[in-house]
């Protein structure tokens, strides 16, 4: 069994393509010591990152993001416990935002406005799983 979480997050300052990656080459160091794995999706200064493990240490992972001072606004959008892990090899994969329909970018830009639909962290969370 698996705990699964989702979150968006806001980036503080404009990080290019390269830093994105080095962020991801660190946390897979990171997370491979607690057994964490999922993916890291950046666009257009917003984080979306799916994470799975033992729901100790993906709440204490969730924790550090989000004293991060790369990231603002962290949002939790969706949790769950799962019988398996959908990303049972990557400790932390960082998927190139070219293949994110703009849906699903859309979605995650209005998680930040105040008058937001409150069904929205369901309606993201299908548009992630229908790029997976």
């Amino acid at each position: 069994m698996a705990y699964c979480l989702i979150y968006v997050s806001k980036e503080t300052s404009k990080l290019s393509r390269k830093e994105v990656e080095s962020l991801t080459a660190k946390s897979s160091e990171n997370n491979k010591e607690k057994n964490i794995t999922g993916i890291l999706i950046y666009n257009s200064g917003y984080f979306l990152q799916y994470v799975e493990g033992d729901e100790k240490d993906v709440h204490e992972l969730i924790g550090r993001v989000s004293r991060d001072i790369r990231h603002e606004k962290l949002k939790v959008i969706y949790e769950t416990n799962s019988a398996g892990r959908l990303f049972p090899g990557w400790t932390m994969e960082y998927v190139d935002y070219n293949i994110l329909k703009n849906d699903l970018m859309m979605e995650i830009e209005h998680l930040f406005e105040e008058d937001r639909d409150e069904d929205l962290s369901f309606k993201v969370y299908s548009a992630i799983a229908r790029i997976l």
